[in-house]
């Protein structure tokens, strides 16, 4: 009976000893595996785009204006189509056509070639420089000639990329420009411009 005993204190000891070598074992080659839960990252509109500024590549918009020429006295308003070519990110031109009011008796065609040279890449919010040549067509209801005036612009604004593709713009700009067939005084003047533009990549 005592061997029996001592025969069963045995056989448990050794159980327990391979019970623990292979707990030992199976933790040496298969370490604990710890699970880790993240919040997905939220990722700001526009942030794709403004993080290298644009690409090179075409946009189109809309560009609603609103000024003043001091010469005349002449409230300006009307509405242009926008092409602009991006070379660089920080670097980009742009025609304007459009057609603007402000005369019961004439009819503005004004068009204008414009540089853009971004000063600030990153962020949402993008000020830039804008520079160039504009040349106004004068259709007169009145059956009087056509005039044609001549001039350049600068100005400053900011551009807002709430999309990928899409960019809101605000600037003002201040005009000078002339009759290219008459010696008449020198026109000037402001516009604030507000346009909406897309970008095809």
């Amino acid at each position: 009976m005592r061997f029996l005993v001592i025969s069963a204190a045995l056989v448990a000891s050794t159980v327990v000893s391979c019970t623990g070598t292979v707990q030992s074992l199976a933790s040496a080659v298969a370490p604990p595996v710890r699970l880790e839960l993240r919040e997905p990252e939220r990722r700001l509109p526009g942030r794709e785009r403004t993080r290298e500024g644009r690409q090179p590549g075409f946009g189109y918009g809309l560009t609603v204006t609103g000024g003043y020429a001091a010469e005349n006295e002449l409230s300006l308003y009307g509405l242009s189509g926008v092409v602009r070519y991006s070379f660089v990110p920080y670097l980009s031109v742009e025609l304007d056509f459009g057609l603007n009011g402000g005369s019961d008796d004439a009819l503005l065609v004004p068009m204008s070639l414009n540089g853009l040279l971004f000063l600030r890449l990153r962020g949402q919010f993008q000020p830039y420089f804008i520079w160039g040549a504009n040349l106004t067509v004068v259709e007169q209801m009145s059956g009087d000639p056509t005039a044609y005036f001549g001039g350049a612009h600068i100005g400053l604004g900011v551009e807002s990329s709430f999309r990928r593709r899409v960019g809101l713009t605000l600037d003002l700009r201040t005009f000078f420009q002339e009759s290219l067939a008459a010696d008449d005084d020198l026109e000037y003047g402001v516009t604030l411009n507000y346009g909406l533009v897309f970008y095809r990549n």
